[in-house]
């Protein structure tokens, strides 16, 4: 798919981002890793920015407080943030653009600055594949192309330049809905393993 074909495609997307949905989620596990300058790729609405001071944001699409912008060519001084944050954007990126990416997050950070990441946790993607009615095309209902699991993502970092700090397997899902599922959660999971699952990652450049 062509770039002005998915910038089309997510602005006339009319559901809300998953990123904005557990924005709080995410700022609450991240408090600590936050540095003076911060910089949220792939930003949606804006929604973690807004709750970070002085926070950048870039997105495709741009609104009255993400700025239009591409991950892959990011238009930064090498060395200007002490964090960065990809929350649900990996997963759309197919491997030369994916490469790109982080080469590009680990240049525009400090030196021991942080990246934090989010991404669907061994995603089935067949099981969110649609077809068109019209031309019978195939392609994943969210734009999807990779499914991670937690040494897929240690071994792409790595070769990147970034050191795991922290890598967990969260139910957002589940955690978005309020803090009684939050603490139901093992409950759930033991029960209904297909509840999805989302890679919650932090890693330093090296």
């Amino acid at each position: 798919m062509e770039k002005e074909q998915i910038e089309n495609y997510w602005r006339n997307n009319k559901q809300e981002f998953a990123g904005d949905r557990r924005s709080k989620i995410i700022y609450n596990l991240s408090k600590k890793y936050i540095g003076e300058k911060t910089l949220d790729v792939g930003a949606g609405s804006g929604a973690l920015i807004r709750l970070i001071e002085g926070a950048v944001g870039i997105d495709l699409v741009e609104n009255e407080i993400v700025s239009k912008g591409d991950v892959t060519n990011l238009r930064f001084d090498n060395f200007r943030f002490n964090t960065v944050f990809a929350t649900e954007v990996l997963e759309h990126l197919n491997d030369e653009n994916l490469s790109k990416s982080l080469s590009e997050i680990w240049r525009v950070l400090k030196r021991n600055g942080y990246f934090v990441l989010t991404v669907p946790y061994k995603e089935d993607l067949h099981k969110n594949m649609v077809s068109c009615p019209k031309c019978e095309f195939e392609f994943h209902r969210w734009q999807h192309i990779h499914s991670f699991s937690e040494e897929k993502i240690r071994r792409i970092l790595y070769q990147h330049g970034f050191n795991i700090v922290e890598i967990g397997v969260k139910p957002f899902s589940l955690y978005e809905r309020g803090w009684k599922w939050k603490l139901l959660s093992p409950i759930i999971l033991r029960f209904h393993k297909e509840v999805s699952k989302t890679l919650f990652v932090v890693a330093k450049k090296i």
